[in-house]
């Protein structure tokens, strides 16, 4: 797949025909069990977050627009709520 996306670069920017490339390196994306994003700060560790999601892409101007600010300092938005892993907390039944 990394070959193909290097093709499909070059075929875009013919310059990159002639780069050397040292390194690639590939991963698969996150997806949570419900298809939705993960958005949370870190209760023990203050500055850190979670952010994982399929498609960084399509959710890009939420991420600019709305993440960035919040990870730089802003208050939490509230449109994240839903997208907390709360989400999936599960209360399990104590068997008697």
């Amino acid at each position: 797949m990394l070959s193909h996306i290097a093709q499909r670069a070059v075929r875009a920017l013919p310059a990159l025909a002639k780069t050397r490339i040292v390194r690639t390196w590939g991963a698969l994306r996150v997806m949570t069990p419900d298809g939705y994003p993960l958005y949370q700060a870190s209760l023990s560790h203050p500055g850190a977050f979670v952010a994982c999601c399929h498609s960084g892409v399509t959710l890009a101007a939420a991420h600019a627009k709305r993440l960035a600010p919040w990870i730089a300092g802003d208050s939490s938005p509230s449109e994240i709520v839903p997208f907390t892993a709360e989400r999936f907390d599960v209360q399990t039944a104590n068997p008697a």
